[in-house]
C-alpha cells in the first residue's frame, strides 16, 4: 500500500469519527419535556441536545381591544320668532315668546363606542392556527407528531431544529 492510500484511509476514518453536520428528520414524541425521535434510527433526543430556531418556537400577536371616545357631538339649536298672541273679548294677550331660546346641549359629554377587536385568521399548511380572544398565533409550539428537519452539529452532540416538515 502506498503512503497516499494510507493517508486517505486515516483521513476517512477521522472524518467519519468527527461526525460532520448532517441533515436529518425527526418526529416530536413529547412536548413536556420536549423529545424528538430520529426517523430511521429511533434514537430519542432529549431537550438538552436540541437547539430550537425561531420558526419552531411559539409566537403570538396580541390584538388589544380598543374603544373610541367621541366628545365633539355637543350642539344646540336656537329658536326665535315663537311669539304669539291670543285674541279675547277683552283684548289681545302679550307676545312674550319672541326672544331666542337655546335647546338642551345633552350631547356635549364624552361618548365611548363599543369595544372592538380586529378579527384575524392565520393559516399554516392549509389549516387554521389557533386564535384566542385578543391574540393570534403566528408560530405554534411544537406538537406531538410534528415532523421536523434538523441539522446534526459536528460531533453529533447537539441538533439544530430548523423547521416543521409538511
Amino acid at each position: 500500500m502506498e503512503l497516499i492510500d494510507t493517508l486517505m484511509k486515516i483521513s476517512e476514518k477521522n472524518l467519519g469519527n468527527a461526525g460532520l453536520t448532517d441533515l436529518t428528520i425527526g418526529t416530536v414524541t413529547s412536548t413536556d419535556p420536549l423529545e424528538i425521535t430520529l426517523v430511521g434510527t429511533m434514537l430519542v433526543l432529549p431537550r438538552a441536545v436540541l437547539l430550537l430556531t425561531e420558526s419552531v418556537v411559539e409566537k403570538k400577536l396580541t390584538v388589544d381591544p380598543h374603544t373610541h371616545d367621541i366628545n365633539v357631538l355637543g350642539h344646540n339649536h336656537t329658536t326665535g320668532g315663537l311669539g304669539h298672541s291670543h285674541t279675547a273679548p277683552g283684548g289681545v294677550t302679550s307676545t312674550d315668546l319672541t326672544s331666542e331660546y337655546p335647546s338642551s346641549t345633552d350631547l356635549d359629554e364624552t361618548y365611548t363606542t363599543l369595544e372592538t377587536t380586529v378579527e384575524m385568521q392565520v393559516t399554516e399548511n392549509g389549516g387554521d392556527l389557533p386564535t384566542e380572544t385578543g391574540t393570534v398565533t403566528l408560530n405554534r409550539a411544537l406538537a406531538v407528531g410534528d415532523k421536523v428537519i434538523m441539522l446534526r452539529v459536528m460531533g453529533g452532540q447537539q441538533f439544530l431544529v430548523l423547521s416543521r416538515v409538511f
